[in-house]
């Protein structure tokens, strides 16, 4: 009972409504009658160390509202506000935004968390004079979910964290959700079956309030070779395919071509992990290295999202991002989710249906089963993006890819 007075009234449908007051939920009260959607209802969210937007844009296309944004990194700011101007960005560090008055009376339907990870990674071997200021980030998420008090709360990180000698850090951190009432679930993510184009591995937290169910994770939409209702793996010729001449940020005079050019390999195949530096990536004949375009785009951006910067700044923003095609597959699954929940009917507008034809045939074998056809316009619809396969680590003595969700229930 402490817990659902702490945390609040919800707005069902989403805490973004325009033209209504909207509804609130008694959390008490047996579950509401089945009601419509308002014109322009969202569920909002908070994207904390938002970097250049990957989450916010996987979230903007998954249908939510980005209220707000907190990054203290100068480099990412003009990139971030570029992209979402209708997003309050905090330009400070988490300890400052946690001290300030002007947000003390801020809500949203869902926080977002994605601190630096270096000092948890797998391939962190060495001691760094950021270590300490990164265990403090990830931390930090304690305070966060007090100010914010959010429904959902999601959290991107290096699956690095569940290894047995940061076991200490994980049991902590996942302690800041549990002591606030908050269930936990959580798995590592192959994210090229939520439709990345390079073969990654994250460890995705999903957590849920106090009087709130605990969300599921959602299915796998692509697979090595696709079928059984999923698409084939998304590989680095489809996630380049849709770059043209004289898109933004893949100019062919600017990039190093190599004499004698290096090997060629097959580009139907995924991508090794993009990193902040990206170097030892090349286009696939072998003749020149990749535009910072071309490494967006096997990040999941959209070719609609802008970069500024210095070359190595915007390698450094794209290689930071939770790619942005796989945020929109958890986030859609979050949005119908929180409906199911609410008990919403979403807002039907047909005028915001938008054909886009193409000259090749790939839609003749497609049955008229509306998932199916819901899949593949999804698919043509953004060339750059990837899904994911629910994979997941272990914690000890599991089998490092056995496919459980680790749950800790406290509804």
């Amino acid at each position: 009972m402490k817990n659902l007075l702490w945390r609040g009234t919800t707005a069902k449908g989403g805490s973004w409504n325009p033209f209504s007051a909207g509804h609130h939920i008694d959390l008490e009260s047996e579950r509401p009658n089945e009601e419509d959607r308002s014109h322009g209802q969202q569920y909002t969210i908070f994207d904390s160390c938002s970097g250049a937007g990957g989450v916010s844009r996987g979230a903007l296309m998954a249908g939510f509202k980005v209220r707000y944004a907190l990054d203290k990194a100068p480099e990412v700011w003009d990139t971030y506000q570029a992209n979402f101007p209708e997003t309050e960005l905090f330009k400070m560090s988490l300890d400052q935004f946690l001290s300030s008055a002007q947000t003390s009376h801020m809500r949203v339907d869902v926080l977002h968390f994605s601190p630096p990870c270096q000092f948890f990674s797998p391939a962190h071997t060495h001691a760094s004079e950021h270590d300490d200021a990164n265990i403090f980030a990830l931390y930090g998420c304690n305070q966060l979910l007090k100010k914010l008090r959010p429904r959902i709360i999601t959290v991107e990180q290096t699956f690095g964290l569940t290894h047995d000698r940061h076991e200490e850090y994980f049991n902590g951190f996942l302690g800041d959700f549990t002591q606030h009432g908050y269930s936990i679930r959580w798995r590592v993510i192959r994210l090229c079956t939520w439709g990345a184009a390079q073969d990654r591995r994250r460890l995705i937290i999903i957590a849920a309030a106090p009087g709130e169910r605990l969300p599921t994770f959602p299915k796998a939409t692509h697979s090595q070779d696709g079928g059984n209702g999923l698409l084939p793996y998304n590989s680095i010729g489809k996630a380049l395919r849709g770059i043209r001449a004289g898109d933004d940020l893949h100019d062919l005079d600017d990039v190093q071509y190599f004499d004698p050019p290096r090997v060629p390999y097959d580009p139907e195949r995924l991508a090794g992990t993009i990193t902040t530096g990206g170097s030892y990536f090349h286009y696939p004949d072998g003749s020149r290295k990749l535009t910072l375009r071309e490494y967006a785009s096997l990040q999941g951006f959209p070719k609609s999202h802008q970069f500024f910067g210095t070359k190595t700044s915007i390698k450094r923003q794209i290689g930071n991002a939770f790619p942005p095609n796989t945020v929109r597959v958890l986030y859609k699954h979050l949005e119908q989710w929180l409906l199911n929940e609410d008990r919403m009917k979403p807002f039907n507008n047909n005028q915001d249906a938008i054909l886009i034809e193409d000259d090749s045939d790939t839609t003749a074998n497609l049955t008229d089963n509306p998932e199916d056809r819901s899949r593949h316009s999804l698919d043509m619809m953004d060339r750059n993006i990837v899904e994911t396969f629910d994979m997941q680590q272990h914690r000890r003595g599991r089998d490092p890819w056995a496919v459980e969700d680790m749950v800790i229930d406290l509804t």
